[in-house]
């Protein structure tokens, strides 16, 4: 077997290299797989709205593989589609899909070309369609990140969240009605802080429940 002898010199020189490398990949931050956008609350998503998330990666040096399951409500969202990026790197033997019974996304790909980037990538784009009202997390329960030498890269995830509720539903029956008025008069006169106050119920977000906010509640009674 063959080997070579490095001089102390050259070896100290080598140290401090591997030392610089590693702190200018430190000041770029963590290596973090995320949903784009990270938090969709709206109520104009009603039932038939179609909808896609990006799951992006950010700070990573030499990725050479990415895999990762997802769970969302499939009671609320149903998946229709999952395209695998970037664009301009082809994939070896991808591996990805849905199973809407079950509400779970998997993707496992591996790239020609490895990836080094500080600025976000987007490596997967996924499909919805909203099915009812309601709140989901996009949640990452298993992912794995491999360089070209088949280690292991650290990195953190980033779960995404949906939700559409009317804003005047305040107990999330999918309804508008005497309930939701009855939480607010519960709530009325309170101010954060106070022990009675209900943050559902400042539906104008003035950090009071009053009068105004038992009239918007009204004005859309019979809302779903």
């Amino acid at each position: 077997m063959s080997r070579f002898v490095l001089p102390i010199a050259s070896l100290t020189a080598f140290t401090l290299l591997l030392s610089l490398s590693y702190l200018v990949v430190s000041e770029s931050g963590p290596v973090r797989l995320y949903v784009d956008p990270e938090s969709i609350i709206d109520y104009s998503y009603e039932p038939g709205t179609v909808f896609a998330i990006a799951v992006s990666l950010t700070n990573v040096s030499d990725l050479h593989a990415c895999e990762f399951n997802m769970t969302y409500d499939n009671n609320v969202l149903g998946c229709f589609g999952v395209l695998i990026g970037p664009a301009t790197n082809v994939p070896i033997d991808p591996q990805f899909g849905s199973d809407d019974n079950r509400g779970d996304i998997w993707f496992n790909v591996s790239y020609q070309i490895p990836i080094t980037t500080n600025s976000p990538v987007t490596l997967s784009t996924i499909y919805f369609v909203v099915k009812t009202r309601g709140e989901t997390q996009f949640d990452f329960y298993y992912s794995h990140l491999l360089d070209s030498l088949e280690n292991g890269i650290a990195h953190e995830t980033s779960n995404g969240y949906f939700r559409n509720f009317n804003p005047y539903d305040i107990n999330r029956d999918k309804k508008v009605d005497m309930k939701d008025i009855g939480i607010a008069a519960q709530a009325f006169g309170s101010y954060p802080g106070h022990p009675r106050w209900n943050p559902d119920a400042d539906v104008d977000d003035d950090d009071d429940v009053d009068l105004f906010d038992i009239s918007l509640i009204a004005t859309h009674f019979g809302e779903t």
